[in-house]
């Protein structure tokens, strides 16, 4: 990726944005691996969360791995971003989605419709895709335990 075609960084401080927490019995490494391939399969461009390169400091609870995904919409109008956290825990690994976005009915005339302003609605529908998945993922490895106990 040229510097011309990478994406620029998300400022997720002054966006709105509906959250999901999941927990699961999955590995930090099993979510990670999957997530990717989740982020793969919905041709999300994927950034390292600013702030997050510091040393982990447990008063903050800071989370293990900390990024935000997001593309364009189909029609190539107005794209959607989720924020994701992942923390490593003694029995698995918690999972925090964030729909980024400007509310549409926030925005300004200047800014509404822009082929660059982050859709709050669609970013919500891409959250859904990414539990839906997880949600997925989780069921089987539940599966996978009751099979081998």
């Amino acid at each position: 990726m040229t510097p011309a075609t990478r994406p620029r960084r998300i400022d997720t401080e002054s966006m709105t944005g509906q959250q999901v927490q999941l927990d699961t019995i999955c590995d930090l490494e099993v979510v990670r691996r999957r997530l990717d391939g989740f982020l793969v399969y919905l041709r999300a461009d994927v950034d390292a969360v600013a702030g997050d390169s510091g040393p982990r400091d447990t008063l903050e609870n800071r989370p293990d791995v900390a990024l935000v995904a997001s593309g364009p919409s189909r029609l190539r109008f107005g794209t959607w971003a989720v924020q994701v956290q992942l923390t490593a825990g003694h029995g698995g690994t918690s999972i925090t989605l964030r729909a980024l976005g400007h509310d549409a009915a926030s925005a300004s005339p200047a800014t509404a419709g822009s082929r660059s302003s982050i859709s709050l609605a669609r970013s919500v529908r891409r959250l859904r895709i990414l539990t839906r998945l997880l949600r997925v993922m989780e069921e089987e490895a539940q599966m996978q335990r009751l099979d081998h106990p």
